[in-house]
């Protein structure tokens, strides 16, 4: 049986929750937006993650009909992906993002500036594929908006880096650049998880209750389990365990192990070192067949390693 520290203080298994959570960006950008501008970016396989700078923007996200405004110093992200447009001006003729990056673009591999000649404000930030979020349990449960304010203590501190490292024309190097994007999107789900976002109601519903449990699975996802072991690390009965966790995170408690256990082996199959058996392991199978015959069930698709 594992060693379980207790935490010192609250709030210390949320983190370490969250602090498991890792994401693979499909890019990441700095672009310069004009006066007069409107940009619309229609992708439902890609999510983005906006940070603002100069002039309030108005973004519309059709999907969800949310209207707001962006404003300096703010944090916007559409974690399940979605057409929306991104405006200094919402009456000005549609221009599509991607051909607007075609012409003023500095190429840096999977980092990118679009530069303006006058730009009135400017959008730094990261694309991931909404599928790859969707596959994470937590991320998946968040609203189709998370709207974050500058009041957030964390948020500047974070957003710093990514503004020099994707400033690519004045100096800006991308060397750390996913790190700094992990970090800052870990405090966003942080955020959401502990209730201080802004976004209302939140699709997460914080339960402190739960989180010995969810961190339990989390850093340890190769133990076996059980919902009896899981319900007493949180102190509760079995029915108000299971009660509390799916009203939390929308699952029940060896569901949500096995989705986080299918997250963690993605990630494993991309090492070619290790065999099947070897990641079946690590994420509590006893074998590579039984490990080969879960993922098929869980994501219709043979694992490859």
């Amino acid at each position: 049986m594992p060693t379980r520290a207790h935490p010192t203080r609250p709030g210390a298994d949320l983190e370490a929750v969250v602090d498991t959570l890792s994401f693979d960006p499909v890019l990441h950008f700095q672009s310069g937006i004009g006066a007069a501008q409107r940009l619309v970016v229609d992708s439902r396989s890609r999510a983005p993650l906006y940070l603002a700078q100069g002039e309030a923007l108005a973004v519309h996200h059709t999907p969800s009909g949310w209207r707001g405004t962006l404003r300096a110093g703010e944090l916007l992200f559409f974690p399940h992906g979605g057409r929306h447009e991104v405006a200094t001006d919402s009456q000005a003729p549609a221009q599509p993002m991607l051909e607007f990056a075609r012409t003023h673009l500095h190429d840096g591999r999977r980092t990118f500036t679009v530069e303006h000649a006058a730009p009135v404000a400017r959008v730094v930030g990261s694309f991931f594929w909404t599928h790859e979020l969707q596959a994470q349990p937590l991320v998946a449960r968040l609203p189709p908006v998370v709207h974050l304010h500058g009041h957030h203590a964390w948020l500047e501190p974070l957003s710093q880096p990514m503004r020099w490292m994707t400033d690519l024309p004045r100096g800006g190097a991308a060397v750390g650049l996913n790190e700094s994007v992990n970090a800052l999107l870990r405090h966003v789900i942080l955020a959401q998880l502990s209730a201080a976002a802004d976004a209302a109601p939140p699709a997460l519903q914080p339960d402190p209750g739960i989180a010995p449990a969810l961190r339990a699975i989390h850093t340890e996802p190769a133990h076996d389990w059980s919902v009896k072991a899981l319900a007493e690390l949180c102190h509760m009965s079995r029915t108000a365990f299971c009660e509390r966790f799916g009203a939390a995170v929308g699952d029940t408690p060896l569901r949500y192990l096995t989705r986080w256990r299918m997250t963690q082996a993605r990630r494993l199959l991309e090492d070619r070192h290790l065999s099947l058996d070897q990641v079946a392991e690590r994420v509590g199978y006893s074998s590579g067949f039984a490990f080969s015959k879960a993922y098929k069930r869980e994501t219709r698709s043979a694992p490859r390693a």
